[in-house]
């Protein structure tokens, strides 16, 4: 009778303990399923930001943008270049990267004499690199030439892999076109770029026609760029974001109070600075792609002397007929648009 009383606890410790081995046998076979699906995610495109980081807000706010994207693994930083060589961009730069814990993304600066100086006095970028910590840069002049950054990282790059966010002048583009071989690469600037670059998405020009800045005030790097360049280029025009009001949202959000992006905000606020929003447009379709929001028009850009751009549409007898460039046109209401960037702000 005793060994009869004592047969059902035997068999609950044994259903339990095949129990708790079928539940680790199924943990493992989990994890590695999931380790094995993280090998088979495709490589996620490289991204380089050349940016005249400076007056304007958008910049910084795009910049935003890229690393959270890069945060959902949806793009790697590869490097931030400035076009823009007012005393103080590469410390600002140095900032912002430091603030999104990137500190070590290479930072590269334009080296031309003629490269376009915003100059002095420029509130948002001053106040940030007088108060948050920028502990690779003090000056300029410590940063690495652009080009020579651009060539080692575009050599070193997975093929047909980066995509370049221009949102500022051409300077660096251009000068890049122009390059020769070098212990990065044997092959020239155009040929380097063919190989490595899938395309460029670009803050710049006004369509179908008119003046817009980073074209208007460096025109002859613009028209290299347009020329010569290689791979697709796709624009997002001034009128894409000059009626957008986008960044609401980082303003009224006291949690972000240490943000560089809020303050760079609510300083040209003060300032009565435009709050359209122009590169955060480029920054969104550089990743995100431009539907459905946009639909693609394509063709080809002239630029005159004094920065005055003209888009000639590529149509033939079956429509608009695609080519290397196109601009973006907007399909879809503000709203839409500023409720998918909004998020990618509060950092």
């Amino acid at each position: 009778m005793f060994e009869q009383r004592k047969q059902p606890k035997y068999f609950l410790i044994l259903f339990l303990s095949i129990w708790l081995i079928l539940l680790l046998l199924m943990s493992l076979q989990s994890n590695a399923s999931s380790s094995s699906d993280q090998q088979q995610i495709p490589n996620i495109p490289d991204i380089i930001i050349d940016t005249d980081c400076g007056q304007y807000p958008d910049d910084v706010t795009a910049i935003a943008m890229i690393n959270s994207f890069a945060d959902q693994n949806k793009t790697r930083i590869l490097a931030m270049m400035a076009n823009d060589r007012y005393e103080g961009i590469v410390p600002v730069l140095d900032a912002i990267t430091n603030y999104f814990n990137r500190s070590r993304i290479p930072i590269g600066i334009t080296k031309d004499p003629n490269a376009f100086d915003s100059g002095k006095n420029l509130t948002w970028p001053d106040y940030v690199r007088e108060n948050y910590p920028h502990p690779r840069f003090e000056r300029n002049d410590q940063a690495e030439n652009a080009i020579t950054l651009y060539r080692r990282l575009l050599a070193a790059s997975q093929d047909n892999n980066v995509i370049i966010l221009s949102i500022g002048f051409f300077t660096n583009l251009a000068e890049l076109l122009d390059t020769e071989s070098d212990e990065y690469s044997p092959l020239n600037g155009r040929e380097l770029i063919r190989k490595k670059v899938q395309k460029m998405i670009a803050m710049a020009g006004k369509y179908p026609e008119g003046k817009e800045w980073n074209i208007e005030k460096q025109p002859k790097a613009a028209r290299k760029v347009i020329e010569k360049w290689p791979t697709k280029i796709i624009f997002a025009g001034a009128e894409t974001g000059e009626h957008l009001l986008c960044g609401q949202n980082i303003i009224q959000n006291s949690r972000l109070k240490n943000s560089p992006v809020r303050k760079a905000w609510l300083i040209s606020m003060e300032q009565n600075l435009t709050e359209a929003c122009f590169d955060e447009i480029a920054a969104l379709i550089a990743i995100n792609g431009y539907e459905p929001f946009y639909r693609l028009i394509y063709g080809r850009m002239e630029i005159q002397p004094d920065g005055y751009n003209i888009w000639h549409e590529s149509n033939d007898d079956n429509g608009n007929k695609p080519t290397r460039m196109a601009y973006i046109k907007q399909l879809t209401n503000d709203q839409d648009i500023i409720n998918v960037i909004d998020p990618l702000l509060e950092r």
